[in-house]
């Protein structure tokens, strides 16, 4: 339950090219089972009580990312950088 890793690699073993990379929420589900959200389980095309493929993964870390906003509604923002880091929270990744 107490893992070191923090990032795993889904698959859909009937469908391989159909993988997703991602950090748990919490290690709550019994030995041997997942919880996923459903859009995790159409995204690999997976049924309910279907079987997945889980491998821990590990990435690099980053040195650069680049940014554009959605409209140009960003202008009439008056904070950037708060809300930037606002918005990074969301993100485990970055």
């Amino acid at each position: 339950r107490s893992l070191p890793y923090t990032q795993f690699q889904i698959c859909n073993p009937e469908c391989k090219q159909q993988r997703l990379y991602t950090g748990p929420l919490d290690f709550c589900a019994a030995d041997g089972e997942c919880y996923l959200p459903a859009w995790m389980m159409r995204q690999l095309k997976l049924k309910e009580g279907g079987t997945l493929s889980v491998a821990t993964a590990q990435f690099p870390s980053g040195v650069f990312a680049r940014f554009q906003p959605h409209s140009s509604d960003f202008l009439d923002v008056s904070n950037h950088y708060y809300l930037l880091l606002k918005t990074l929270d969301h993100f485990a990744c970055l």
